[in-house]
């Protein structure tokens, strides 16, 4: 009888610590993910946005929070972007292409990089996305009194939000 308690509190912490180290691999793929693009958001299974963020509701020019990020983008990018999921949920490795965000009356190119957490509770982060804005422009408008400066780990003509990255949530 020993054995077998000792056996399952065994599986009990293993179980725990890997759930620890994916929580930590989350930790750092938000992190790396906010110092690789200037606005990172969070969505569930069902592709809404999950939380409150100051900085991505004016990216997206009003709050987003229950949103369904798939409404932002055009019928193309709509279906590259459904296909990345589908090709996310079965290699579970971040994935990144360039897409067009529909912004109020305007439009606006931008890298996305998408990380699968693999979370499917209800309310859980399934997804954390990254976006790399390609023209100061966009990134002025959404925040014009913070000064803007290229980074030097990204290509010429890619910014930055000098002193943070994107925004939590």
């Amino acid at each position: 009888a020993a054995r077998s308690h000792e056996q399952l509190l065994r599986e009990r912490w293993l179980a725990l610590r890997q759930v620890n180290e994916q929580r930590g691999e989350l930790t750092g793929m938000q992190a790396f993910s906010g110092a690789l693009c200037d606005i990172v958001f969070k969505l569930r299974s069902d592709l809404c946005f999950l939380g409150r963020d100051n900085l991505r509701d004016s990216f997206f020019g009003r709050e987003a929070e229950g949103l369904r990020f798939t409404d932002f983008l055009g019928s193309t990018d709509k279906t590259r972007f459904k296909d990345l999921i589908a090709r996310l949920r079965t290699v579970m490795t971040p994935e990144s292409i360039p897409i067009t965000i529909k912004r109020g009356p305007g439009k606006t190119e931008v890298n996305l990089f998408i990380v699968d957490t693999g979370e499917t509770g209800e309310g859980a982060t399934r997804y954390i996305i990254g976006l790399q804005l390609k023209s100061e422009e966009a990134l002025t408008s959404i925040v014009p009194e913070v000064a803007w400066a290229p980074a030097p780990h990204r290509p010429p003509g890619g910014v930055c939000v000098c002193g943070g990255g994107g925004g939590g949530g």
